[in-house]
């Protein structure tokens, strides 16, 4: 019993650090990277962001980039943009996102696709960068005038439901 829980606990502590992942996506001879900041704390200014492309193969690579984001997120070039990356080469591509106005404490992905043809095939490599945002003053919901919760039943007692509830007896575990 007890080789279980140190189990169970090493494994819920694994699975947390692996949560999110890192920002990389790999697609044929590409690997590309997506670089931005750690937390977001406002939204009137654009946050940069770049996204590295990186050629392990031994021909020249073109393709496009486009990076995209959530809930009326921009970004800015808004179109795809061309790349060309020489053999064992890298390039960096840089953009700007502007978060929407109404934008909440969470967190919120920022999207690179990285398109290219690798004989006569189309691929894409996606990484995401899951960044937080934590706003001093967050918008808050404001609920139309009529809208109010249900009223909740009146507890009933247990002698009339016939149900009885115990106290657990303490287990110890040598």
């Amino acid at each position: 019993m007890r080789n279980f829980s140190i189990l169970f606990l090493l494994l819920t502590v694994v699975s947390s650090l692996l949560a999110i992942v890192p920002p990389v996506d790999t697609a044929g001879p590409l690997t590309v990277r997506l670089e931005g900041p750690a937390e977001i704390t406002e939204t009137a200014k654009p946050v940069k962001v770049a996204v590295i492309v990186e050629n392990a193969g031994d021909a020249t690579v073109k393709g496009t980039v486009r990076v995209q984001g959530i809930d009326g997120w921009r970004a800015e070039p808004a179109s795809q943009v061309p790349f060309s990356v020489g053999a064992k080469g890298s390039a960096r591509l840089e953009f700007a996102v502007t978060l929407a106005e109404l934008t909440y404490n969470a967190f919120y992905p920022i999207h690179a696709y990285a398109e290219f043809e690798q004989q006569g095939q189309r691929q894409t490599a996606h990484p995401i960068l899951v960044v937080p945002v934590k706003l001093a003053n967050p918008p808050q919901r404001v609920l139309p005038p009529g809208l109010k919760p249900p009223a909740a039943p009146a507890p009933a007692s247990p002698a009339a439901t016939g149900t009885f509830f115990f106290a657990p007896t303490p287990v110890v575990i040598p």
